[in-house]
């Protein structure tokens, strides 16, 4: 199968040319050609073809092939270059050889020219495909070093067969070294950066990666930097060279600053645990709450009776006539005492909640408080048609029941307005009363009226809170709680 070949000869003889490009025709070319034989052609010729081989005679009247390639030369042309001569010295063959001709062969021992031009089309193509894949690599690296810097990342390589760790100038910058400080150390020395606590744990994630256990060596550790505080990093890497019998000789890895990340999952822990011991907290004060009404509610209750069984006791072991009535007035106690009993049951699982639903709940908890003349509560529901899961719909529940319990309580309020609005995907509680009203500032300050709770419950749900309240004028609780959407 013939090959395509473009040829620019540098020859003042067509004949000779004609012959050279029968000779590679027969070596399987198919050959295109170009013939020039003086400097102003060469250029030219340079400048417009797309050559894959330079075959040039010697002498010519106005150009040689030393001109030619030096001219060649110049213009940074690196396709092969061969001289076919029927006069040329050794030295001169030598000379061109050493500036950048690929071979020499003489016009009467031509069986050499075809093996000659296919081994240099080779090498020749070998080595564009090889300055392609430099440039390739090259570009690479460019971007390479680009990403790092965008990411603000450091890169570092431990030699595994000495143990020399090597920094690159990002990494020093980023622990606050200058740029001049020397950038390799020992692995051991190396640890002087690595916060103690977090040690350990380094060189046991590296072991397991060395041992195969992780594909990737990873590690979050702190850092110690030139100004004497530490920084959170994250360091990754992996094996990138090995000898013939598999053993590790590089490893390379890149540094990254997470102290931002850590500083929210830090703070995000501490959210976390200010809900969890809010919410904790409200727990206990609900229970010291239901230990106050079982204590002066029930427990009071019970010990009339008592006192009253004791009474009537006591007039029988004296041989006297009781007073039967005093057992109407245990009856009636005991009813009290059941009634009371049945409220705190309400209050701590409202059954009512579970039968149906968190809408009836509330007004059902809202008529509870009204048949008791406490205070004139009224509800209004609209669109309200959200189904809550039993934890979320239990805490707010909580959350009205606490706020309509501290306007009775504490803001001597006469009537309460409580209301829930579903709109797209959000819900609006309001609980408005018309009491005494109250100093937010300074309640804040204190964590007073059980707000504490209330903020940890609604920050439970995902939601906001906000109080409007001023003295005299009464209070507005406002909370908005996201809607998520049903899968």
């Amino acid at each position: 199968m013939e090959n395509d070949l473009n040829v620019l000869f540098v020859e003042d003889s067509l004949d000779d040319m004609e012959l050279l490009v029968r000779e590679l025709s027969r070596g399987g070319y198919s050959v295109r050609s170009q013939r020039v034989e003086t400097e102003s052609e060469l250029t030219d010729s340079l400048n417009r073809g797309n050559w894959d081989i330079i075959i040039s005679d010697h002498n010519l009247p106005k150009l040689n092939a030393v001109s030619a390639l030096q001219l060649t030369n110049n213009k940074g042309v690196h396709i092969p270059f061969i001289i076919v001569s029927g006069t040329i010295t050794e030295d001169i063959a030598v000379e061109s050889m050493r500036n950048g001709a690929k071979d020499y062969i003489l016009k009467d021992n031509l069986k050499r020219l075809v093996p000659a031009v296919k081994r240099e089309i080779r090498e020749y193509q070998e080595y564009k495909e090889k300055i392609a894949a430099e440039q390739a690599l090259e570009k690479n690296n460019q971007w390479f070093e680009l990403a790092l810097n965008v990411a603000d990342i450091g890169v570092w390589e431990l030699n595994l067969e000495t143990y020399q760790v090597t920094f690159d100038e990002k990494w020093l910058s980023i622990i606050g070294e200058p740029a001049n400080c020397p950038k390799t150390m020992s692995n051991t020395e190396s640890h002087k950066y690595v916060h103690p606590e977090d040690l350990p744990l380094t060189q046991s994630r590296f072991v397991e990666y060395l041992q195969g256990k992780t594909p990737l060596y990873r590690s979050e550790h702190r850092i110690l930097t030139k100004k004497g505080h530490y920084i959170w990093m994250q360091a990754i890497g992996k094996i990138v060279e090995k000898n013939p019998q598999g053993a590790p000789l590089k490893f390379l890895g890149i540094y990254m600053d997470i102290s931002e990340r850590k500083q929210q999952e830090i703070e995000k822990t501490q959210q976390q645990n200010a809900i969890l011991s809010a919410i904790i907290e409200g727990q206990e004060l609900e229970r010291k709450r239901i230990s106050g009404e079982l204590h002066d509610g029930v427990g009071q209750l019970l010990s009339a009776i008592k006192l009253h069984q004791n009474a009537i006791e006591s007039t029988i072991q004296e041989g006297k006539q009781p007073d039967f009535s005093i057992l109407g007035h245990c009856g009636i106690l005991l009813n009290e005492s059941i009634s009371e009993i049945r409220n705190i049951s309400h209050n701590l699982a409202p059954k009512v909640l579970e039968d149906y639903g968190l809408e009836k709940a509330i007004e059902n908890m809202c008529n509870r408080i009204v048949s008791k003349d406490i205070a004139k509560i009224i509800f209004n529901s609209y669109n309200f048609d959200w189904q809550f899961e039993t934890l979320q719909a239990t805490s707010i529940y909580r959350i009205i029941q606490e706020c309509v319990h501290n306007a009775i309580k504490h803001s001597k309020a006469t009537q309460i307005d409580v209301q829930i609005n579903q709109h797209l995907e959000m819900l609006a509680i309001t609980i408005e009363d018309n009491g005494t009203g109250f100093d937010t500032a300074k309640t804040n300050q204190k964590g007073g009226l059980g707000l504490n709770n209330l903020e940890a419950r609604t920050q439970f749900l995902g939601g906001i809170l906000s109080i409007d309240s001023t003295i005299g004028k009464g209070t507005n609780i406002l909370v908005e709680i996201p809607l998520l959407k049903k899968v």
